[in-house]
């Protein structure tokens, strides 16, 4: 009977075998059959790693509701939150609309009034016209080379330059990170009239700082500037000052990048003083400053220190027992420091009145006489011009007869062809201009246009100026009292409202009504419950559980951990706030509600009218806030493990500055030269102080020094918290902070100031407890120790000076943890990235799946292993077989072979015989 066999192929060591071929038996199958078994419990563990899975991806979106939760508690935590206020205006008297004259903005710090305003004058940008010139294209020549400064920015003009030129230059200025707020325009009005105008970019009545930056009058020859008897541009009491200079001890040309630096004699009260701003020598201020000192002309000078937007900058001074010092300044060097100035509303020429505009459209030089508004034109009409012309002489008798196609033009013809060395034109708002250009200091300008019509009436010509717009500041009255602002966004006048000026009317009488912006509150409010009903619905679905199917609403359902995040949120929702208003102690008292699946709902209405009628209960109800009985006292903050009550301060020590006084008074000057080294934590500054210092330099040289710059560096080291003061003739340094951490040390190598020998000044941090618990200060700021029973994390900032060993009563702080306030805290516990215990929860479960594929790396390479050790056992089988079947088939074969020789051998042998 025939013997049927199953093969399959099957690889071992990189040599394959057909399985079967010599056992008929198909192991391969067999093997992977029992592997198949096996295999269970890697899918066990696999099924379990993907439960884990799942849930770790429920916790995440989970968490992220949570967390949008928190967001919206966090919007509603703090008072500050509750400052949103509206605003309403309106007219009380007069005949503008209140919205045409102002508006109003609120910030954080704004409370609720109503206040009676008047728009008086609005803030004005100053802009200037130069004199006319020719053509903005060709070169202005050599009279015109040389530096002038605009606000502080050196504009550098050469014999080349064109007025289009020096307008790029200006321009080129007020770009970069400190651009100077002036822009310039080079205007072509008409014929042999183009002019330079500048505006200034910020309003107010200090305009624009125009001067010289070299020894030529260039300010003056473009016609901004008048050529009069200078003034005082920064005046102070007896005396007068210089403008503000970003060093005491750098050259002031270098300072100021001139290119044409200065050297002259200037008198201040008749006494010559040699001043140099250029060269090898050229002058600092405090070079400036003992220059002046030395030329006993009765008065002194200093330079003294000025903070402006966190910056230090420095003034020259210059004053006198009493009246004001006179100057004299050939050079401009008064003038490049800001001390001398002219005015911009020099007589340069007249202008005509406001009859010359027409309406709807202002007259230009092609506007037919005719055609002026008021004017009825007449067969025969005439205009007789009169006055005085640019050299003193009578103009008298010339006049200009009226036909249907006179012009403007041809009146301003007829100016400039009568008045001497004058240009007549048409400004922009339509206007007659007269501009006298000859120079002349003594020049009487006047022109009278009358005509034969009593309906053409060009008004009175009064004086014309280079101001074009005169800088000026906004003036208000608030509740009667009179403000005024270099900006027409008033900020300081009525606290956290800012008031944006749009007209001027005086006669108009607004009212501005500033509340408390309850639909912003509600929004906040309304935010606040839909994350919760999104938290609460997420918790109850996973948590469910159908009787019927006997299925789970989520793979959360029985976690405890999410049992624990519903207790810690009801908690927080159910729990009556403490310390405030017992009728404004629940939300349900305010009309937000929860049902019985657990989502919360507003009562707009309730909710609207108690943030009308309660406004401070129902903010109370919500935020957490400490408050305290003692203007000395102040609270700092708390955490989640600060509990709500009142607790009673004692300070055992108040906190103080270091401070040091020179040991030596300085005298009248420095006696030597001296360096000093103060080490303040690990930054270390050394000063250079030289012979002959007054106590102004050295306090100046020490700030300087100790200053901090945008970068938060200086002189190669880190700023130190240290000032630099005088009482009496001693030097005083104090930190500028308090406690410990304020301590410095100072070292004088000469021992002009202080001993030779190094000496340490130390600050006190406050001490004392609060609520009777022990706490730990830091400079004024004291805070409960971890582990406090009550005060843990509590932290509140004593600024007074009283306290006893024994300690002193300094008042109470009341800690109030409102709704937003408590699930803060819960919030905090549940998603804390590092201590919330959904944080660990994750945490759990990704280990947990993490050690789930360990365990399935494992199981899967045991399996292989197992695999490969059974099919090579089959393989050996295998070979065994078919060896043995091999030698089978030989010995067979060699049987055959005896067999068929013996019987080869009988037939032989049978033959034979």
């Amino acid at each position: 009977m025939a013997t049927t066999s199953t093969s399959t192929v099957s690889s071992n060591a990189g040599t394959s075998y057909i399985t079967g071929l010599a056992s008929g038996i198909d192991w391969s199958s067999m093997v992977d059959q029992l592997i198949a078994v096996d295999q269970q419990s890697v899918t066990n563990v696999q099924t379990l790693q993907s439960a884990d899975q799942s849930k770790l991806q429920a916790w995440q979106s989970f968490n992220t509701q949570l967390l949008s939760l928190k967001t919206a508690v966090d919007a509603m935590e703090d008072p500050s939150d509750f400052s949103a206020f509206t605003t309403n205006i309106s007219t009380i008297s007069g005949t503008s609309n209140a919205s045409d004259l102002l508006s109003a903005s609120t910030g954080g710090t704004a409370s609720s009034g109503n206040y009676t305003i008047q728009v008086d004058t609005l803030a004005q940008a100053q802009q200037l016209a130069s004199n006319p010139f020719t053509s903005s294209s060709t070169a202005l020549g050599s009279s015109y080379a040389g530096d002038i400064l605009i606000n502080g920015k050196v504009i550098t003009i050469s014999d080349k330059d064109t007025l289009a030129d020096v307008a790029a230059s200006i321009n080129q200025a007020d770009t970069g990170a400190s651009p100077s707020g002036v822009t310039a325009t080079a205007v072509n009005f008409g014929t042999d009239d183009s002019r330079l105008i500048l505006t200034s970019a910020a309003t107010g009545a200090a305009g624009i700082s125009l001067l010289n930056g070299s020894s030529a009058n260039l300010v003056q020859q473009f016609g901004w500037k008048d050529d009069e008897t200078p003034i005082i541009k920064n005046t102070i009491t007896d005396g007068a000052q210089s403008d503000l200079f970003t060093s005491p001890s750098t050259a002031v040309s270098s300072l100021l990048s001139l290119t044409n630096p200065q050297s002259g004699i200037v008198y201040i009260n008749n006494q010559p003083i040699s001043l140099n701003l250029g060269g090898t020598n050229a002058m600092s201020l405090t070079d400036i400053k003992n220059a002046i000192n030395s030329a006993n002309a009765g008065v002194t000078a200093s330079v003294v220190s000025q903070t402006e937007n966190g910056s230090t900058y420095y003034r020259l001074q210059i004053v006198q027992s009493s009246g004001t010092p006179t100057f004299t300044d050939a050079d401009n060097i008064l003038n490049t420091l800001g001390i001398l100035d002219h005015t911009s509303n020099s007589d340069t020429g007249v202008v005509s009145g406001n009859s010359m505009t027409s309406n709807g459209s202002d007259i230009t030089a092609s506007t037919l006489l005719e055609n002026i508004d008021g004017y009825t034109f007449n067969k025969g009409d005439s205009i007789t011009l009169s006055g005085t012309d640019t050299a003193g002489n009578t103009v008298s008798g010339p006049s200009l007869t009226i036909t249907s196609s006179t012009t403007v033009q041809n009146l301003l013809n007829q100016i400039d062809t009568s008045y001497g060395n004058v240009l007549a034109y048409v400004t922009s708002d339509g206007k007659i201009r007269v501009d006298d250009l000859s120079g002349n200091a003594s020049s009487n300008l006047i022109v009278n246009l009358s005509s034969s019509s009593p309906t053409l009436d060009f008004g009175s010509f009064g004086a014309a100026s280079a101001e074009l717009v005169a800088g000026q500041d906004a003036s208000v009255k608030v509740d009667g009292v009179p403000a005024t602002s270099s900006s027409n966004a008033i900020d300081d006048v009525i606290p956290g409202v800012t008031l944006n000026l749009l007209k001027a009317d005086s006669s108009t009488t607004i009212n501005l009504n500033v509340t408390e912006d309850t639909s912003a509150i509600m929004t906040l409010v309304n935010n606040f419950v839909t994350a919760y009903n999104a938290v609460a619905s997420t918790i109850s679905t996973q948590d469910s559980y159908n009787t019927t199917t006997n299925a789970t609403g989520g793979v959360l359902f029985g976690d405890n951990t999410l049992l624990n995040v519903r207790s810690d949120l009801t908690s927080a929702l159910i729990k009556p706030v403490s310390g405030v208003n017992s009728q404004f102690s629940s939300l349900a008292q305010v009309g937000i509600t929860v049902d019985e699946k657990g989502q919360m709902s507003v009562d707009d209405t309730t909710l609207q009218g108690y943030l009308q009628s309660n406004f401070n209960d129902v903010m109370s109800l919500f935020v957490g806030q400490g408050t305290t009985s003692s203007n000395s006292l102040g609270y700092v903050g708390d955490t989640q493990n600060t509990q709500p009550g009142s607790y009673t301060v004692d300070i055992t020590q108040a906190a103080t500055k270091s401070s040091a006084t020179s040991d030596n008074p300085v005298g009248t000057t420095l006696g030597s030269n001296d360096t000093l080294t103060i080490t303040q934590g690990k930054n270390t500054a050394t000063i250079d102080l030289t012979k002959g210092m007054s106590m102004n330099d050295i306090i100046n040289a020490i700030n300087t020094e100790l200053a901090t710059d945008s970068s938060g560096q200086t002189g190669g080291h880190y700023a130190i918290g240290i000032t630099a003061s005088q009482n009496s003739q001693n030097l005083v340094l104090t930190s500028t902070g308090y406690g410990s951490a304020s301590s410095f040390t100072i070292t004088d190598s000469t021992g002009e100031l202080w001993n030779t020998t190094p000496q340490k000044f130390t600050g006190q941090d406050v001490a004392g407890t609060i609520g009777g618990e022990v706490a730990t200060g830091s400079g004024q700021v004291l805070t409960g120790n971890t582990g406090n029973a009550n005060t843990a994390g509590l932290s509140v900032e004593y600024t007074g000076s009283s306290g006893s060993p024994a300690g002193v009563d300094v008042g109470t702080i009341k800690i109030t943890n409102g709704v937003a306030a408590l699930f803060d805290h819960a919030l905090f516990n549940i998603t804390d990235p590092y201590s919330g215990y959904v944080a660990f929860k994750e945490t759990s479960l990704q280990d947990s799946i993490s050690n789930y594929t360990t365990e399935i790396n494992q199981k899967n390479e045991q399996l292989a292993q197992k695999k490969q050790q059974m099919l090579n056992e089959f393989v050996a089988m295998e070979t065994a077989i078919a060896t043995i079947q091999s030698e089978s088939s030989w010995l067979t074969s060699q049987v055959t072979a005896a067999s068929n020789g013996w019987q080869l051998t009988a037939a032989t042998s049978s033959t034979s015989l």
